[in-house]
This record gives structure tokens, sequence and C-alpha cells, in this order.
């Protein structure tokens, strides 16, 4: 009886701490049933409010990056030990599978029956709980191979003037451009030469961030569209042996992750882990040369609710970090139509 007065008890908490999308799979499921979530914690560092400040004195790249990254990670040190603590004890009772601490946002990964979840959703250090669920490859509407043009431009590029940035001296010397994709052809003559890991003194984990298991050394498009070595050469497409030119940042070097489209049913978790490897690459708050100046992001995440969308919290929080910092962060609309509210999430924020 005593259990059963608890077993109520937890379900008759007030929700507000789950995302609606988690509680519609919640409910599909037992008390010990399992759901992938993320966990997000009540007292995040204020990213935006660095990002201003930072405007308003100049700051410079390496001071932006070193002030966010060492915030963002003494703030998770300072704060996430009670729950790390409460989910190993739920390990070892066997109702939590697996979990993994954050810092890009202060939140925690975690794999835990349902009973937890509704547990974690009480505490007064959890802003709000979250479904990692699948990921999506925004579909390309048409695809075929592009047509080589040795000695000049694609048509499209000097459709959008990038000659004329080019004339000026705007090529993308100096910079670093990275995309969150299905990944890249490290071996395409158009790319090759420009991979970071490429570059004398840069290991290969500094310049590609692989989940597979094990991971490759070298890049490689595991997509069945081989979408992400597409939108990277958009970004910085010149085979120089040709003079081929089908990119825009032309020489910039290229880093990547591939995390949609890759075979192994990848979760928002996986971009949030690349999210957090492409603020500090090398592991190292003091050095900025190697974080990236631009994060393309092509795909979309249906699991994604409004919630996520608001102020310190959620998945654009690890956006507002990487913004904060100096990296801007850019997505495809998609295609998912012309109408009203058809961009698909998360790059439906701005809509």
């Amino acid at each position: 009886m005593m259990f059963l007065l608890c077993a109520s008890a937890i379900e008759a908490q007030p929700l507000h701490r789950i995302d609606p999308n988690l509680a519609k799979t919640l409910e599909q499921l037992g008390d010990d049933g399992l759901a992938q979530v993320i966990i997000v914690m009540a007292d995040q560092v204020d990213v935006n409010g660095m990002g201003q400040a930072f405007g308003s004195v100049h700051a410079s790249k390496d001071v932006r990056h070193y002030r966010v990254v060492t915030a963002l990670q003494e703030k998770a040190s300072a704060t996430q030990r009670p729950i790390l603590q409460y989910l190993a004890d739920q390990q070892g009772a066997g109702a939590v599978e697996r979990f993994e601490p954050m810092w890009i946002v202060n939140m925690v990964f975690a794999a835990a029956t349902k009973r937890t979840i509704l547990d974690l959703a009480t505490r007064d250090d959890v802003g709000m709980i979250y479904e990692d669920g699948l990921l999506e490859l925004d579909r390309p509407v048409d695809s075929a191979p592009s047509l080589s043009q040795p000695g000049a431009a694609e048509p499209n590029l000097r459709a959008i003037n990038a000659h004329r940035l080019w004339q000026l001296g705007y090529t993308g010397q100096g910079t670093i451009v990275m995309n969150i994709d299905t990944g890249v052809n490290g071996a395409h003559p158009g790319l090759a030469r420009r991979w970071r890991g490429n570059q004398p003194g840069v290991p290969w984990y500094h310049a590609w961030y692989d989940q597979k298991v094990p991971p490759s050394p070298v890049p490689v498009d595991y997509g069945s569209t081989k979408h992400g070595s597409h939108t990277m050469g958009i970004m910085a497409g010149l085979d120089s042996a040709t003079a081929d030119t089908f990119g825009i940042a032309v020489s910039a070097l290229w880093i990547a992750s591939p995390t949609i489209d890759v075979g192994f049913s990848p979760h928002t978790s996986y971009t949030l882990r690349a999210f957090q490897w492409a603020a500090d690459p090398d592991s190292n708050p003091s050095t900025s040369n190697d974080v990236p100046d631009v994060i393309s992001n092509s795909y979309q995440d249906p699991n994604v609710s409004s919630t996520q969308c608001n102020g310190g919290s959620g998945y654009w929080a690890a956006v507002d970090a990487l913004e904060a910092m100096g990296t801007a962060v850019v997505w495809s609309a998609g295609n998912a139509g012309s109408g009203a509210q058809t961009i698909t999430p998360p790059k439906n924020r701005i809509s």
C-alpha cells in the first residue's frame, strides 16, 4: 500500500519541467520504460549578457572564447554534483542506463526510466527536461552532380555576387568554417587541401569530430545523399589544380562533425555534443585559433518544441553560447514549403 501511495504522489507532481514532446512519449511508457532525455539545469550562465558586454568593448575572439568557455565549464562543475550523484545512485539501482554531463549548456544527457524522469522533474535544480529524439536530414528537392567549371566559378556564385567579395579581398583567408551534417568527403579535390587536419601540427581530432564507434581519423561522408560534402562545397569548394570554383570562402580552412543520416540513429544529443566540441576543439580555452568562425547547419530536429526556443534554456542555449564566443551559427531554411510557418525546427526560432 505504501508503494502505491508513493507512486501516486510521483505521478501527481506538476509536469511544468517536462517538455510537451517528452510528456507525450512518457504517456506511452510504463513506469520502468526507458527514455532518452536532456536534463537542462535551472542555473545557467547568462551568455547573452556576456555577448552584449563583449560587443560594447569590442572584445577580441581570444577574450570572448576564454571567458565564455571557462564560465560555462565552471558553472557545470559547481552545480551538477548533486544530480550526477543521484543519477549514479539510480544507475546502481537499475533505473538509469547511462548519463553524461555537458557544459556548453549546463545540462546532463541520460537514458532513464519514466519514474526516474518524473522524479527528476520535481527537483529545484532542474530547469526543464526534453526528449533526446532523432534528427532528420532536410531532404534535397533534387540532387545531381554539378558540372565542372575549370578556370571559372559556378553561375550561382556570381548570382550572389561572391566574385565581388573576392575582388575586395574577402576569400575566407585566415578563417575556419564548419558544418554539422552527414560528414565530408575528405579526399575531394576541391576540399582535401584545406581540411584543417591536414595542416602541420594539427591532430585529426581537433578538426574532425566523429561520434561513430570507432571514429574515422579522416573525414568521410556517411550520408546516403552525400549532403555534407555538398554543403561544405558551397562553403569552401575550390579545386586548385583546375581553378574550378564552386564555393564561397575559397581560402578558408574547414572542420566538420557528422551527426545526420550517418547510419547510427543520431539523436539531438549528437548535435549538442558537436556544438560543444566546436566551442573548443583542442580542449584548451586559452587558444581560439582552432574555433570555427561559422557553423553551417542543414537539418531539422522535429523534437524541438516551442519551450526549447525561450531565453537561456534548451537547445538554443548552445547556439547562444557559441555566438557569445564570436562564432556565427547559420541554418538552411529547409525544403518544407513556402507557406507560413513551414520552416522546420530548430531554425524556426526566427519565424
